[in-house]
């Protein structure tokens, strides 16, 4: 809590958005994901709501690797009822391009999801994305040649839970 203590600080006191830019070039609501800082995530998503003038960048892409948000969120070492409550709020206003973006690997967030054995991003996706986009997103082929579903039965986190 200390954290989204001091962000909320340098908010209130106008010099940080979730827009301000770290020396990388990301944006601080970026940085909160990729840190995995929940908390601070989850207050400048409040704080600045996407759409606003300093709201958050829900297309946000990583220069190098092409990490979208979405992808940065199935990396989470956690994936407990806080980062649900955000994912929910990105998933859900995100635009829908950058729920069929693909990295430089080739890999939508799903198939990362599936590499992490993240089973709340993949069957929230099932549940909300319909038929047709879950259809495409879990069969699409990443650089590997292998798709989400196979991801997911290679996965070493769902062979560790079958053993």
């Amino acid at each position: 809590s200390g954290d989204v203590d001091l962000v909320e600080r340098f908010c209130e006191a106008g010099k940080a958005t979730a827009r301000s830019r770290d020396t990388n070039g990301h944006t601080a609501f970026w940085d909160a994901l990729a840190f995995q800082r929940t908390s601070v995530a989850t207050y400048l998503f409040k704080r600045f709501p996407p759409g606003s003038p300093a709201g958050v960048w829900l297309d946000e892409i990583h220069a190098s690797r092409g990490d979208g948000l979405l992808h940065l969120l199935c990396y989470f070492d956690n994936f407990d009822a806080p980062v649900a409550e955000l994912a929910e709020l990105v998933m859900k206003t995100v635009p829908e391009g950058m729920l069929r973006h693909a990295n430089q690997k080739g890999q939508n967030f799903l198939y990362v999801a599936a590499c992490n054995a993240n089973f709340w991003i993949l069957s929230t996706c099932l549940s909300r994305g319909g038929p047709d986009l879950s259809r495409e997103l879990f069969g699409a082929l990443a650089h590997s040649g292998r798709s989400a579903c196979q991801a997911l039965a290679e996965s070493s986190r769902v062979q560790a839970a079958v053993d």
